[in-house]
């Protein structure tokens, strides 16, 4: 058996027991983080069936719309725009204009506002 076909067995293995209901171990979750470059496009793909049972063909897309508002909504703890931060900012509200928008790949490729 090759490395390569080891690790198609190990990944989707692992894939298929998470989707089974099981859970990743410490020790696999360390060895998805030490896998090799020749390894990874079958670990993304494993990764994949995950995702894909789990939220479909949808991406959304969190970002920062106003860096300097630091009316971030989050309290992200290292961050300065978090709500409990206390570093000094700019208050500015978002234009209105500006609205969450979110990717289906399926039917259009345009976002749709939500």
């Amino acid at each position: 058996m090759t490395v390569a076909t080891s690790a198609l067995s190990r990944w989707h293995a692992l894939a298929d027991r998470v989707l089974a209901g099981g859970e990743v171990e410490r020790h696999e979750a360390r060895a998805i983080l030490a896998s090799s470059d020749e390894e990874i496009l079958d670990l993304l793909a494993a990764a994949y069936r995950v995702r894909h049972r789990a939220f479909g063909n949808t991406v959304q897309l969190f970002f920062l719309m106003n860096a300097k508002s630091g009316l971030c909504p989050e309290d992200c703890g290292y961050c300065s725009q978090s709500k409990v931060s206390e570093a000094e900012t700019t208050c500015s509200p978002p234009p209105s204009s500006w609205k969450r928008r979110v990717w289906r790949p399926s039917g259009s490729r345009r976002p749709s506002a939500s």
